[in-house]
Order: C-alpha cells, then structure tokens, then sequence
C-alpha cells in the first residue's frame, strides 16, 4: 500500500503550479518579459501545464513489475481528448495561483499605501 502523504495528485498539481508562477514571477526581472508579458506568460503557463501533465502520468504509472514503463505510440483521439482536459486542468491550477498570489501582491500594495493613524 503506498503513502497518502506521499502519493497525492492534488498536491503535485499544485505544487507544480506554485513552481511555474515561481517562475513567471522569476522571468518577469528580464526586460523582454515585460514588453510582452502577457503573451510570455500565458505561453509558459501552458507550456508549463502540459509538462507537468506529462510528468505526471509518467510518474504516477509505475510498471508493475517496478521502475517505469515507457511507450512511445501516436495516441487515438479519445486520448488526444483527455490529454487536453488534463493540460487546461494544470493551466487552471497554474492561473489561479497566478491571481491569487496577483491580489496578494496588491492587497500587501493597498496595506503600505493606507494612511497610519
């Protein structure tokens, strides 16, 4: 039987969100990030979402016989299908980190900008 702690989806899904808003945050320091930000961004997120969907199943479908197994095939529609469900899945985990951590950044702009007393 295999750890819940360890072995959790979910949580992989949004930890890898959390590291690919990490690195838009990160990427937004280079000057040619901002002149296109929004397209740089959303291309990333969705780069991002669909490694990660890769890098899930490959991780989360062990061989039974112990390591993994790996396939190279040209998949049916059907799986096209669920493939992109899952990659815009991860692309709405990687956005609402992304707005989230947005309006953190401006409520900690809206607390200084407060007058005191």
């Amino acid at each position: 039987m295999t750890d819940p702690a360890t072995n959790n989806i979910v949580l992989t899904h949004i930890g890898s969100a959390l590291a690919a808003v990490g690195f838009i945050q990160w990427l937004k320091s280079f000057k040619w990030v901002q002149q296109a930000m929004k397209l740089v961004t959303r291309t990333i997120s969705v780069l991002a979402a669909f490694a990660v969907h890769i890098g899930i199943v490959f991780t989360w479908t062990p061989a039974p016989s112990g390591g993994w197994n790996f396939a190279a095939f040209i998949p049916s529609f059907s799986v096209l299908l669920i493939a992109a469900y899952h990659v815009l899945l991860q692309y709405f985990y990687n956005e609402t980190a992304y707005q989230g951590f947005q309006a953190a950044q401006s409520l900690r702009t809206l607390a200084k900008a407060a007058p005191k007393g």
